[in-house]
């Protein structure tokens, strides 16, 4: 046993020695090492425990006797006797007979006296704290022994005494504890007096965790908070006196109690914050300087109200971190580091960090006006290159916390860092790119707002003499133009391509691959329309991927290369690329021999995602790679990720979770990507699901199950259904085939639907049931009333109605607490900014819609759900004192069943059409579309029944359209569906409103710009009125022409329009322009309205599509018929609209010119 425990501390030695040189051998290799073999020492004294206890403690007992051994050793030995005392799950200490424990509770005992290792003492308190609370009766026994040690004159007994008791704090609670208390108070006392900083410094340890014991126990915690003022004396003491290791552990003590037990500290906030300022800028140790920013960093977390309960400390904590950013350490090779390493300069690294959490947790409220404030001085002092770099990189890391107070002062903030681009100090300008790439990453549309501003010194830096600041250029550009509109990033896009064809050929490598990076990017940017600049760039890519062939030193060159490949074939198409096919995917492929996929992640992770794109890009064509690509892909995603592995993997752990959940995702895009040919791998990866999609920590794999659902689902769609078509069985039981088995597109529907739901009603995290249920309904629309059963329609309806209660409890408890009483204007609105509101309420809607497609699919169970369930949650979510997007969800709950059914929906119509007036105009965007969208549509269902309504409808609807707030980004999609839902009204409302006064005015509400759906009932509606010659919608001298041909122009050829509209409003166009005015039929208004309500009937009611030719054909034969004014006498509508063409944008007018010629080349196939 002895020679054991010597190898398994020898162990641990190699393996911190291992960890500490990890680093330098993976530099030297060129990538990751693999993990050693997990502990088997570790695993040998697990079964020890199990098969024999009773040797095991004696042969550990006499180990710890053994002085003769090293201290390594002897800390082995008893971490483990610790360890099988406190075992719960095997319980070694009472496996062992009495007699053996008699025998071994002296011995402790002299061990605890003797031992003069504070390491090994620590274990042996721990031990007696164990076993004092196994004992029976517990705890007096070692009371005793403490009380006897207090008293000795060794400090290591008194140590010993502390350590003790703050071991027994731990295990046990504060009802054990209370008896006794009484007695504990005055040793404290004794302790925080005694003469040794050790003994003071374990006594304030040792309140401290009783403090944490006794927290919810409003009688004895004051007894324990009153300790406070000694504790900050000790602390305050013991730095001035240079006894930084006694200071050091009484701040980790505190960090570690902070988050449970603020109001220990909360009582004595100012001193408490004062005195580690002071701390934290003395000259003292920095590991004690740290932890004293660490702690006040941790209280700004954790206090609630920190700027209410102490107005300066904002004040004064950020500029002292300013300050420490700015704290710079020259470096030789700072040219050739293209790596921030915190360890070079922790100083920096901690404020940075401590900034940035400042920044998330107080908001950008109450950090930005300070930052800003402390900054400005800082940037523009031309003395101290330190202070501009400082300045500069402050900026970049309160970005993301203080996003909206930047992005109020974009203005003000942009401009030294523009200035930053030109500053003689490289460093400078390497701060300057990073602060870009940061507001890019973080702030909302700022490469939107600024790309004007800031590509020209951006695109200027590349050419930057040094080489750092010239590769962290092409990151920021990189970071700039993702997601930019290619509208505004074209005028820069050749320039920069010229530049990135130079830079791919650079003699540097760090170069070329932030090239590769960046040029990723701009195909990402330019989409298929990067098709024109494919033959420039591909031969060059192919060339890099042959030159570093056989460089290790140069391999990540490679999988970049790869990566952009990939990308630039998704932006081509099929077409283009296939040609480079049999030269790029072998050597994809031959790079799988070349690694152990599942150790090395990076790689890896470049290569299947490569693949994954090309897979989509090639479609079918990628089939015959699969089995070469699927076995490394379904090896990690089968790894076992579990806590026993945590302490075996160590490093690397998290590594191997992430490369497990990225598996699972690329499984999806491959299923969604192949469809029917991913169905003969759905039996290998549904058990990966099923292990996966409940995993008990890990966020991310939870949800890369969740999104594999659904991808797999889609792949049944493709599959012939012959066995599906079987007489529906009853409601309890599965579409079986001949044989009477369920089909297996039923059973792997059903198993994947059952796992991923059952998930969903145990899962806690919002963020993880956003996806889940996104997941479910997207699974849903994979599927018909055939597979998605009553059985799978009630446990929606059940899971939907437990969602929205349990959500609508957490709104309750979030509007508890910001009605707390003293709370301010200000407070309140950090509260909120910091909330998860916006999440809560996206998972609401997807709940609404997963209940909507419910009822697509199995209607009368959904409506008879809906009267007796679903109906009163959506009542209480209606109540006027609910939040406006839980009134939201009620009404989105009943649009939805309007639009199944209004039969079911007529029912409850008194109900709602006050709320849905009342809510047109509501401030809430979401809340006022949905409201918008409701009239609308009740509108065209309810007949008379809508007529007491149709008036203040329009009202309502009016007023919101005119609001100066209408056309802003947030109310925009409420606006579209309000000028929708007027059109509705007035044309199946046509009895009991004016339509001739409103559709006038109605007119200049146009263009639809942003909804396709609605933009699509009111462009084909309003071609319908106009086919009519609607006199009132023309208007007297045909005065409203010049705004339908706008109109026109600013949608034609896009998505707001379906092709047979196109076609129609062409028609229309050519009609005036060759049609005279005193010819055109004028149709009376009541037969315009009529012909409009029998299209908007017919909109409502699913017909077969014309295809756009035959469209088109039809209503240019309609409009050839027409007389037509003779050859050279152009009628005043002909000179009218001409005038009204030569006027509009040169945009404009080539868009309508682009929409004739499609018409007349229609027209011409169609054979007029």
């Amino acid at each position: 046993m002895k020679k054991l425990v010597v190898a398994y501390a020898a162990d641990i030695d190699a393996r911190k020695k291992a960890r500490a040189t990890k680093k330098n051998a993976c530099a030297n290799a060129g990538g990751d090492k693999e993990d050693p073999e997990p502990n088997l020492y570790s695993k040998a004294f697990d079964f020890l425990r199990q098969l024999c206890p009773e040797r095991l403690f004696t042969a550990l007992f006499s180990v710890l006797e053994d002085t003769s051994l090293g201290v390594n050793v002897r800390r082995v030995a008893g971490n483990e006797l610790a360890t099988a005392i406190a075992d719960e799950e095997f319980p070694c200490w009472e496996a062992i007979s009495r007699t053996t424990q008699e025998q071994l509770k002296p011995r402790l005992l002299h061990l605890i006296k003797s031992e003069r290792s504070l390491k090994v003492l620590d274990l042996l308190c721990e031990m007696s704290a164990a076993l004092a609370v196994k004992a029976t009766p517990p705890i007096q026994g070692l009371l005793q022994l403490v009380l006897h040690l207090t008293k000795s004159a060794d400090q290591n007994h008194r140590y010993a005494a502390f350590t003790m008791l703050s071991c027994l704090s731990l295990a046990m609670d504060d009802t054990i504890a209370q008896p006794f208390l009484g007695q504990l108070v005055p040793w404290f006392h004794l302790g925080m007096k005694d003469k040794s900083p050790l003994v003071q410094t374990e006594a304030a340890c040792c309140i401290c965790f009783f403090a944490e014991l006794f927290s919810g126990n409003h009688k004895y915690f004051p007894q324990l908070q009153s300790f406070y003022p000694i504790i900050m004396e000790f602390l305050t003491t013991s730095v001035w006196q240079k006894q930084e290791k006694y200071a050091l552990k009484v701040l980790k003590q505190f960090n570690s109690m902070l988050p449970s037990v603020p109001n220990f500290f909360t009582p004595n906030l100012n001193d408490f914050v004062s005195s580690l300022l002071l701390v934290a800028s003395s000259p003292i140790q920095d590991d004690v300087r740290f932890e004293s920013i660490e702690v006040l960093v941790s209280l700004a977390e954790t206090v609630p109200n920190i700027k209410r309960r102490y107005p300066t400390f904002v004040s004064t904590f950020i500029p002292f971190l300013l300050e420490q950013v700015s704290a710079i350490k020259e470096e030789e090779n700072w040219d050739t580091t293209f790596s921030r390493d915190p360890e070079s300069n922790p100083t920096v690294a901690l404020a940075e960090q401590s900034l940035d959490r400042m920044a998330l947790a107080l908001g950008g409220r109450t950090v930005a006006p300070v930052v800003l404030s402390v900054v400005q001085p800082m940037l523009a002092n031309k003395g101290d290159w330190k202070q501009r770099v400082g300045g500069l990189i402050s900026l970049a890391v309160c970005a993301e916390g203080c996003r909206k107070a930047f992005s109020a002062r974009m203005g003000e903030v942009i401009r030294p860092v523009i200035e930053g681009f030109s500053d003689e100090h490289p460093q400078v300008r390497w701060a300057a790119c990073h602060c870009i790439g940061c507001f890019a990453s973080d702030i909302p549309r700022f490469n939107v707002d600024f790309m004007h501003d800031v590509m020209p010194p951006l695109m200027r830096c590349t050419n930057d003499t040094s080489l750092r600041v010239k590769v962290n250029c092409l990151n920021s550009l990189a970071e700039f133009i993702r997601d930019s509109p290619y509208e505004i990033f074209l005028p820069y896009l050749p320039g920069l391509l010229q530049q990135l064809l130079l830079f791919l050929g650079h003699q540097h490598a760090v170069v070329v691959d932030a090239s590769l990076v960046l040029l990723s990017e701009v195909v990402r940017t330019c989409e298929t329309r990067f098709v024109e600049f494919y033959d420039q760039f591909l031969p060059v890519l192919k060339s890099l991927l042959k030159s570093v062939s056989g460089c290790p030193e140069k391999s990540h060159i490679r999988y970049t290369a790869i990566e952009c490949i990939s990308l630039i074939a998704i932006a081509v198409g099929k077409e283009k690329f296939r040609s480079d096919v049999p030269e790029i995917i072998p050597e994809l492929l031959h790079l799988f021999g070349d690694m152990d996929v599942t150790a090395d992640h990076e790689k890896a992770s470049y290569l299947h995602t490569a693949l994954c794109r090309l897979a989509e890009c090639l479609s079918r064509d990628f089939v015959p790679f699969m089995n070469i690509v699927m076995p490394p892909l379904l090896k990690t995603a089968s790894q076992s990720i579990d806590l026993e592995n945590a302490t075996a993997i160590g490093d690397d752990f998290q590594e191997r979770v992430d490369a497990k959940a990225e598996a699972l995702q690329l499984l999806a895009i491959y299923a969604s990507d192949l469809k029917e040919d991913f169905f003969p791998y759905i039996e290998q990866v549904m058990p990966l699901v099923e292990d996966s999609i409940g995993h008990p920590w890990s966020i991310e794999i939870r949800k890369a199950a969740a999104l594999l659902v659904p991808a797999l689902i889609h792949c049944l769609k493709f599959q012939p259904q012959s066995d599906d078509s079987a007489p529906r069985p009853p409601p309890d039981q599965s579409p079986a085939s001949p044989t009477g088995v369920a089909s297996p597109r039923f059973r792997i529907w059903n198993t994947l639907f059952r796992c991923l739901i059952n998930t969903t009603e145990n899962e806690s995290e919002i963020e993880v049931l956003n996806e889940q249920t996104s997941a479910l309904s997207e699974s849903m629309s994979a599927v018909d009333s055939q597979l998605f059963t009553t059985q799978h329609a009630e446990m929606v309806v059940s899971l939907g109605i437990s969602l929205l209660s349990s959500w609508q409890r957490t709104n309750d408890r979030k509007q508890a607490e910001r009605t707390v009483p003293g709370l301010t204007a200000e407070e309140l609105a950090e509260i909120i900014e910091n909330d998860d509101d916006e999440e809560i309420y996206d998972a609401m809607s997807s709940v609404v819609d997963l209940l909507r497609k419910a009822g697509l699919l199995q209607k009368e169970y959904y409506l008879e759900h809906f009267r007796s369930r679903i109906h009163d949650t959506a009542m209480l979510l209606l109540d006027p004192a609910r939040p406006e997007r839980e009134k939201c969800v009620s009404i989105c709950l009943y649009d939805d069943l309007v639009d199944l059914s209004w039969e079911c929906a007529s029912e409850m119509f008194g109900q709602f059409i006050e709320p849905l007036l009342t809510y047109a105009r509501a401030e809430d965007s979401l809340l006022r579309q949905s409201a918008a969208y409701g009239l609308g549509t009740i509108a065209q269902k309810a007949g008379d029944a809508f007529a007491p309504h149709a008036m203040p409808a329009v009202l309502a609807l009016s007023g919101s359209v005119k609001e100066p707030k209408a056309r802003s980004k947030e109310y925009i999609f409420a606006t579209e569906n309000a000028i929708s839902s007027i059109l509705k009204i007035c044309i199946s409302q046509s009895k009991h409103v004016p339509a001739e006064q409103i559709l006038p005015v109605w007119l200049y509400t146009l263009p639809l710009l942003r909804d396709e759906e609605e933009g699509h009932y009111v462009y084909s509606t309003l071609c319908t009125l106009l086919e009519s010659s609607c006199p009132f919608l023309l208007g007297p001298n045909f005065e409203h022409l010049e705004h339908i041909v706008k109109v026109f122009a600013a949608v034609a050829n896009t998505d707001l329009v379906t092709p047979e509209t196109n076609m129609r409003m062409a028609a229309i166009l050519q009609r005036y322009l060759t049609q005279d005015p005193s010819s055109t039929p004028q149709t009376p208004t009541a037969t315009a309205t009529a012909t409009a309500t029998a299209t908007a009937t017919a909109t409502a009611t699913p017909t077969p599509t014309p295809t756009p030719t035959a469209t088109a054909t039809a209503t240019a034969t309609a409009a050839t018929t027409q007389p037509t004014s003779k050859p050279n006498t152009p009628s005043k509508l002909q000179t009218a609209i001409t005038h009204i063409f030569m006027q509009l944008p040169v945009p404009a007018r080539e868009n309508l010119h682009k929409l004739q010629e499609e018409f007349l080349k229609s027209t011409s196939k169609g054979g007029c």
